[in-house]
């Protein structure tokens, strides 16, 4: 494989990446201010916290975008592979 070509497809799976670790990060700040806030105005009323419909409805968001993040790396090691084949 060209050194142009492995070091795209790592540039690819680098953004990937990142744009994964942010979308956690920014999960996990959020999902603990909305908890903060509940915790001082509503949860002496009882009942469901609204906090955990938007935490669970986004670490199902999550989840999905892990999944398709794990399938664009196979498909990018099977580009690698094919361009690995065409190089012979």
């Amino acid at each position: 494989m060209t050194h142009l070509k492995h070091k795209e497809l790592n540039w690819i799976r680098a953004r990937k990446k990142g744009t994964l670790k942010y979308h956690v990060y920014l999960y996990l700040i959020v999902v603990f201010l909305c908890w903060v806030i509940w915790g001082f105005t509503d949860a002496e009323s009882g009942g469901l916290p609204w906090p955990l419909l938007l935490s669970l409805l986004w670490l199902l968001i999550l989840i999905i975008h892990f999944i398709t993040y794990r399938l664009s790396l196979m498909k990018l090691r099977l580009i690698e592979k094919e361009f690995e084949k065409l190089d012979l």
